[in-house]
C-alpha cells in the first residue's frame, strides 16, 4: 500500500505543477506581470494554495519554455514577448 500512496503522491503533485505552469504560462503571455517581474514563491504559493516545490517546478518548466529568467536574490522576470 505506501509505494501505491507514493506513486499517487507524485502523479498528484506533476498534475498541479503542470496545472500552475500553465496558469503562469497564460498570464505571463497576456501581460499581467507589466512591470515584467513575476511575484514571490511565497506569493505564489498563497495565491494558488500549493507547495513550494511546485512552485518552484512551475518555474522550473517556464524558464525551460524561454519565458521567464530566475535571478537568485533578485526574483523572477518575463523575458517572452507577448
Amino acid at each position: 500500500m505506501p509505494a501505491a500512496t507514493g506513486k499517487l503522491d507524485r502523479t498528484r503533485r506533476d498534475l498541479d505543477t503542470r496545472r500552475l505552469r500553465d496558469l503562469l504560462r497564460s498570464e505571463v503571455l497576456s501581460g499581467t506581470f507589466r512591470d515584467g517581474q513575476l511575484p514571490s514563491e511565497a506569493s505564489l504559493m498563497i495565491e494558488y494554495r500549493c507547495s513550494r516545490a511546485t512552485v518552484r517546478a512551475a518555474l522550473d518548466l517556464l524558464r525551460g519554455a524561454g519565458l521567464i529568467e530566475r535571478m537568485q536574490g533578485t526574483g523572477t522576470f518575463v523575458v517572452a514577448e507577448r
